[in-house]
């Protein structure tokens, strides 16, 4: 079943890229960009005609990451939603991601029923927090809470 959100995807691995995407495919979603890196996707989407409604990162990529390519596309494209794709289940890279335009964060190895109703979330609300970003953030509060309190 066809869902009608149209996603880009950036990830310098072949393999998970195609993966990913065929996981996107089987959800009913479609994948109208397949990019190596960040210069590819700035590249195809200069050359699109229509753009996806979703971007996908990875945080690791060579030359730019994936949190400078969220920056940049945030400022030229924001009418993209953007979330991270990636291995990197730290709380410092997702707080990059985020404060550079990600407003969903997902794990590659997790579950990707979360990303199929994460993704419809991000597109309808604008953000997704998975259950690993809520946690994470929760915790980061409570370990931070004097510090937090003094900076508001």
């Amino acid at each position: 079943m066809k869902e009608n959100i149209t996603i880009a995807i950036a990830d310098d691995s072949l393999l998970m890229r195609k993966s990913v995407c065929s996981f996107l495919k089987e959800m009913g979603f479609e994948v109208v960009i397949e990019a190596a890196n960040a210069n590819d996707l700035l590249q195809q989407l200069q050359q699109s005609e229509v753009l996806p409604k979703v971007c996908l990162l990875d945080y690791k990529m060579p030359r730019m990451n994936g949190a400078e390519l969220a920056a940049l596309l945030n400022q030229q494209y924001p009418e993209i939603k953007l979330a991270a794709l990636t291995t990197e289940n730290s709380l410092s890279c997702m707080v990059d991601m985020i404060s550079n335009g990600c407003t969903a964060y997902f794990i590659k190895n997790g579950d990707p029923t979360e990303w199929h109703s994460g993704i419809r979330q991000l597109v309808i609300k604008g953000h997704y927090f998975t259950e690993w970003m809520q946690q994470a953030l929760l915790n980061f509060i409570k370990v931070n809470s004097e510090e937090i309190n003094r900076m508001v």
